[in-house]
């Protein structure tokens, strides 16, 4: 079996609101990867 790494860029970002921030990642297909969401306070 040959070792032939792989590789694949992924994309992060964040969206700030005043209650709440979302952060999201997607792949270079725009998959989203995933999302997860978290409190201001």
């Amino acid at each position: 079996m040959a070792n032939n790494p792989e590789t694949s860029h992924v994309v992060g970002g964040v969206n700030t609101h005043k209650d709440l921030h979302v952060a999201a990642v997607v792949d270079h297909y725009d998959r989203v990867l995933g999302t997860e969401s978290f409190p201001t306070t």
